[in-house]
């Protein structure tokens, strides 16, 4: 079964994780750095993604939503 039909609230089985683990490799290639001071392609993937970051509870507010219901991700170890 693929990975996103088993993903469940709270992704107990860390299945997001997992998948990022062959998505990245899969999509840039196998010496794709994960590492957040890496520069290059990883900074401008890094930097997209703080100006997603910083425009998404600007529209969650602007669609009248309540930003305080939210999905956070942890860093695990």
């Amino acid at each position: 079964m693929l990975m996103v039909r088993r993903v469940r609230s709270g992704d107990r089985d860390n299945l997001e994780a997992q998948a990022a683990r062959k998505h990245w490799p899969a999509l840039m290639g196998a010496d794709f750095p994960r590492d957040l001071n890496a520069g290059g392609a990883t900074a401008q993937l890094n930097h997209r993604c703080t100006v997603v970051r910083s425009c998404v509870p600007g529209a969650i507010i602007g669609a009248g939503l309540p930003p305080v219901i939210g999905l956070h991700h942890q860093k695990i170890g």
